[in-house]
Order: structure tokens, then sequence, then C-alpha cells
């Protein structure tokens, strides 16, 4: 799904979504045209499995998030992502990095 059309029509209409626990969030400086939020409620389902797949590193060959982990991981990416500027895959990068030695430091 990272190079689905709704992700790109998603950030260029300046939509920014994550997962915060189960839930899909999305936050816009305008609200998006009707037909954007008609296709985000259509493919939600989509959306949540993709995040939640980000989030726990499932689609990523590097090492594992641990579950409990998983929030402050997906926070650090998408911070690093929208508030930095970095792509997703360096933002999600830099996170597993930063998460793995705070998980790894409170063994």
């Amino acid at each position: 799904m990272e190079h689905d059309p709704l992700i790109s029509e998603l950030r260029a209409a300046g939509v920014t979504f994550r997962l915060v626990g189960d839930a899909l969030t999305l936050e816009a400086d305008s609200p998006p045209p009707s037909s954007l939020v008609e296709k985000i409620q259509a493919h939600k389902g989509a959306l949540l499995e993709w995040l939640r797949g980000k989030a726990t590193g499932a689609l990523d060959h590097g090492q594992p998030i641990p579950p409990e982990w998983a929030d402050d991981f997906g926070e650090r990416a998408g911070v690093l992502e929208f508030e930095q500027g970095l792509s997703r895959a360096d933002a999600e990068r830099v996170a597993r990095e930063l998460v793995l030695k705070l998980a790894e430091g409170r063994r």
C-alpha cells in the first residue's frame, strides 16, 4: 500500500495519518474534500492494516519492534516524517533504531 494512490492523494492533500492504539487518526490544516473522506471511509480497513504492519515491523526486514513499543515506534516515525521532513523509509529506520535502543535499555 506504500505506493497506493490513496496514500499519495492523502499526502498531496496535506492529510497526515497514523495509528494511535487501534484507531486511525487523521490530521489536516483544512478539511479534506468529501470525495477523499469517502475514499478514507471505504479503505479504512486497508489503511489500518498497512499502518499496523508498519508499526510492528511486519513489513520491514529488520529486527521486529516489540509489541509493547509499537505505539512509540509509530509516533516517532510520524514525527520524523511529518515534522522533520524525512522520507517515510528514513523516518521508520531512525525510529526503529531509537525504539530498539530504548527497549534494550529497559530489559
